[in-house]
């Protein structure tokens, strides 16, 4: 297959999205893993009806995509952001991250002995990065096919499913500031300037914000919606580009853009509704360009990198079960159906397949491939538990109706 048909597939992904959003549906899955299973299909180890060296050539376009999906929730990031929920997922996120890095780290020596230290530290940082979050995209999914009645939750006035929601939310910034901390600590292959990891992580935030004031400046007191696009899409690419020049993450610049641009811009509520509908048109395309470049293992290998999928999926699980204790003491109707908050929060999708991409993009091809296979396998267990137990326990705390209704238009 050529670039060229690659390139039609991808565009007809956005379109796919585009679509889909218009018409006020949510189809598929909730964290959207078929497409990455049709990435999968259609790569180089089933298929090869899209071989390797079709897919390297569109490394700068996920590259670009990943940076624009990190802008956008910079954007979206500081509405409706509450403290209490902040800090409860911030810090469930933050366990969660290091749990699993705590636990790769450890393992990767018994499952996998032929890597080097750095290998060990990169992987184990990357999975940390990568499985931190829990995604709102499974709560929106849940939601949009179901009517919430009852009040009760963090927030005064909302429902637990809102709260969720929120918390996911605000629980983002934990991998998209961790992404920067791992590249700072270990930068990408081709940096020729020496710093430590302090002075790397301020070379991150301090492009990103300038660059978000910048791009504030440049849209000026009064919006023009084609001349916004060109702003935002010429800042947007402009910070990808000097983020991977010296070897630093794309989304951790591009998301200080989307945070200073909406702290300082008088039209963040209009940008914001600008750029939402971008959020899907980008991560079909991103999606189906992860599973293109996802690896199929040797056999030794395979059962060593699903060891590891394991203990990180047990890790995870862990880490929720004790933030279902303390919610349940928040939420007085979740005392009874703690199991079940636990395995709500098992979804992982766009922001872990993004993360993960990063790291493959970014990183030697073991560390990249072992990370995109690892979070695939966690994607995929999510997917398979994460939304039928949100279902379930909302249903049971009166959040839920009984049968789901069709989503109208």
């Amino acid at each position: 297959m050529s670039g060229l048909v690659l390139l039609v597939l991808l565009l007809l992904a956005s379109y796919l999205g585009s679509t889909a959003l218009g018409s006020g549906k949510r189809p598929g899955l909730a964290t959207g893993v078929e497409w990455l299973a049709t990435g999968f299909i259609l790569g180089p180890s089933m298929l090869a009806v899209v071989a390797s060296d079709v897919v390297e050539p569109m490394h700068p376009v996920a590259l670009a995509a990943i940076g624009w999906l990190a802008l956008v929730t910079g954007l979206d990031y500081q509405r409706e952001l509450r403290l209490r929920p902040f800090v409860v997922a911030g810090l469930a996120a933050l366990a969660t991250g290091g749990a699993v890095a705590a636990v790769v780290y450890f393992l990767v020596p018994h499952l996998l002995p032929d890597v080097t230290p750095r290998v060990r530290l990169v992987e184990s940082g990357a999975l940390g990065v990568a499985c931190a979050e829990t995604t709102r995209h499974a709560v929106r999914w849940v939601v949009a096919r179901h009517r919430t009645s009852e009040p009760g939750g963090l927030v005064p006035g909302a429902t637990i499913a809102a709260a969720i929601e929120r918390g996911t939310s605000a629980a983002a910034i934990v991998p998209l500031l961790g992404l920067g901390v791992l590249f700072a600590i270990a930068p990408a292959n081709g940096t020729r300037v020496a710093l430590g990891a302090p002075s790397w992580m301020g070379v991150t935030a301090i492009l990103g914000i300038a660059l978000g004031l910048v791009a504030a400046a440049l849209l000026g007191r009064q919006l023009r919606v084609r001349e916004a696009w060109t702003v935002l899409l010429g800042v947007s690419l402009l910070a990808i580009g000097l983020a991977a020049r010296v070897g630093q993450s794309a989304m951790s610049v591009a998301f200080f853009v989307g945070l200073a641009l909406a702290a300082v811009s008088p039209h963040r509520h209009r940008l914001r509704k600008m750029t939402e509908a971008t959020e899907r048109i980008a991560l079909l395309p991103v999606l189906l360009l992860a599973g293109a470049m996802l690896q199929w293992p040797d056999r030794k290998r395979l059962f060593a990198l699903l060891a590891l999928s394991a203990a990180v999926i047990v890790a995870r699980t862990l880490v929720h079960a004790v933030l279902a204790l303390v919610l349940a003491r928040l939420w007085s109707q979740a005392r009874r159906n703690v199991p079940l908050l636990a395995l709500s929060f098992s979804s992982t999708g766009a922001l872990s397949v993004c993360a993960a991409l990063a790291c493959t993009l970014a990183y030697p091809k073991v560390i990249g491939a072992d990370v995109l296979f690892v979070v695939t396998v966690v994607v995929l267990v999510g997917e398979a538990a994460g939304p039928n137990a949100l279902r379930l326990f909302l249903r049971r705390v009166g959040e839920l109706d009984a049968a789901p209704e069709a989503v109208t238009s």
